[in-house]
């Protein structure tokens, strides 16, 4: 483990002046620059990204990850894992300004090898792309950020115990499902499938109190148990299938 104690660590110029080149251990409580991490199994805790990065491999995730402003994560296909109890953010810098993390097939999983985990996007971060965002053991995950699934011909999904969407939720492009036991939209959230998308929402219970809109090819809303609706709700193209349960009262 290297405790960085609130310091940089450039990737491209390393400790001893060479760049970095795979992680396996454990690097804690600091800030990383540079253009590549590749991990092999690695450990990032209480760190920050700050600056554009590419990142390749696979790379456990502790207590919570911090981006600056302005910078674009390219995750690709490597695999996140998060694997500390309770709330962890993907989270900005003070709170305030964007980042953007490109997903090209990777997963990134909750609850990688503990239970009660809080996975929380936080605002002002854009996760987009193609892949999973899922659990290892049960967990909730929040967006309260912005979730796009952006690539024709490739599926985003998301399922993990409980998924709340807070923020921004859509597909501009391909295919976007969700099928989280438990998924709220709540007031304060958005979820648009825009033209030429196809999606799915088939959680065993459903809740939506903000905004879903369908202007897609084809679209699916199937809670198995039980769906309240105190938000709006526009089908406006494309065809729809609704299955599961919807009260009459809705």
């Amino acid at each position: 483990t290297m405790d960085l104690a609130s310091g940089t660590l450039d990737l491209d110029n390393g400790v001893f002046g060479g760049a970095l080149g795979t992680l396996f251990g454990t690097l804690q409580n600091g800030t990383l620059v540079g253009s590549t991490l590749t991990s092999s199994n690695g450990t990032l805790d209480t760190m920050v990204f700050g600056s554009n990065l590419t990142a390749s491999g696979t790379l456990n995730i502790r207590n919570s990850l911090t981006l600056a402003d302005g910078i674009v994560v390219n995750k690709g296909n490597s695999a996140w894992r998060f694997t500390t109890t309770g709330v962890l953010p993907i989270a900005m810098v003070g709170g305030t300004g964007s980042a953007t993390i490109n997903n090209a097939g990777g997963a990134l999983t909750a609850g990688w090898g503990t239970g009660g985990q809080s996975l929380q996007i936080g605002s002002g971060v854009t996760l987009q792309g193609y892949g999973s965002l899922g659990q290892s053991s049960i967990a909730t995950i929040i967006n309260n950020g912005t979730i796009i699934g952006n690539t024709g011909g490739q599926t985003f999904t998301i399922n993990p115990s409980t998924f709340t969407n807070n923020g921004n939720l859509s597909a501009t492009a391909g295919t976007l499902n969700v099928s989280a036991t438990t998924v709220t939209n709540s007031a304060s959230g958005s979820i648009n499938y825009a033209a030429g998308t196809t999606g799915t929402i088939n959680p065993t219970n459903f809740s939506n109190a903000g905004s879903l809109t369908v202007n897609g090819t084809t679209f699916t809303l199937a809670p198995a148990t039980s769906f309240n609706n105190t938000g709006t709700m526009a089908f406006n193209n494309g065809t729809i299938a609704l299955g599961g349960v919807f009260p009459l009262s809705e």
